[in-house]
């Protein structure tokens, strides 16, 4: 498997440029092994409601919750000082409205302890305007502590 080439469900219209959006993004995001950061950073609107699973364990340093795109930003800073991406597929993509659901697998290693974690993930995307005023994130917080810790 690679890239976004995923199955993707949507009613027309604006659902399918929400998808076309974030395809565009997480093939960026995939090719550059996490370090094109504008990627995401373009799409944002400048006030976004940012929720992440992991915020609120410690271990995992880079999580956070946010509601400005400079908050994003320093997520992908934090995210890319302790995790190194191995993998990231993206396997579907659901849109509805402005809202759109994507399903991922990925696999980081973590820079510090060298151990990795493989996970299903889930993104959460709503738009106004063109731009992504909402995301939340999940993934295996678990796995991902395991492999913070030495």
């Amino acid at each position: 498997m690679g890239g976004t080439e995923d199955r993707h469900v949507a009613m027309g219209g604006t659902e399918d440029l929400h998808v076309a959006v974030l395809r565009g993004v997480y093939d960026r995001w995939r090719a550059s092994k996490g370090a094109d950061t504008r990627a995401w950073l373009d799409v944002l609107a400048p006030s976004i409601t940012f929720r992440s699973l992991g915020a609120s364990t410690p271990a995992i340093g880079f999580s956070r919750n946010g509601v400005s795109a400079a908050e994003v930003e320093r997520y992908f800073v934090d995210l890319a000082r302790e995790w190194e991406m191995v993998d990231y597929v993206v396997e579907d993509m659901i849109a509805q409205g402005d809202r759109v659901a994507v399903l991922s697998h990925c696999t980081w290693r973590n820079r510090n302890t060298g151990k990795v974690t493989d996970s299903l993930k889930a993104d959460f995307f709503r738009f106004a305007d063109g731009r992504v005023v909402e995301f939340a994130e999940l993934f295996d917080t678990a796995g991902a502590v395991e492999a913070a810790v030495p």
